[in-house]
């Protein structure tokens, strides 16, 4: 399952450089650390359908290691929503604390890990 699921994280996310697993080729519980090199200028990916078997679609969710400030409105980093150029342009309507993005993105970073992003599915 971990190259089908490799393949279409590549495919979807970027160039996946690293994935995280044990001397047999085993991963820890329902969360897979990978390594991917995407582009930052873009929101956040927050989750994605995958389908590995005919009929079975998941949905994988991420979370991000080491994530520098981001907007939790927009999903771009660089910047919080305070200072979002599209939450503060005249088209913008409130979403209150409904926001598309948010701390939930942040994984906890375990001891003598590399910068890597996580997700699991559900």
């Amino acid at each position: 399952m971990m190259n089908e699921v490799a393949s279409v994280i590549d495919n979807k996310l970027g160039q996946l450089n690293e994935v995280d697993m044990d001397k047999i080729g085993a991963v820890w519980g329902s969360f897979i650390r990978i390594k991917v090199a995407t582009d930052v200028t873009k929101p956040l990916q927050r989750a994605l359908k995958i389908r590995i078997v005919i009929d079975d679609e998941q949905l994988v969710t991420f979370a991000y290691e080491r994530l520098p400030k981001f907007c939790y409105f927009c999903g771009h980093l660089g910047h919080i929503s305070r200072s979002c150029e599209l939450q503060l342009s005249d088209y913008f309507v409130g979403l209150g604390d409904n926001t598309p993005y948010g701390a939930w993105l942040r994984a906890s970073i375990p001891p003598n890990s590399h910068s890597r992003m996580s997700f699991n599915t559900m």
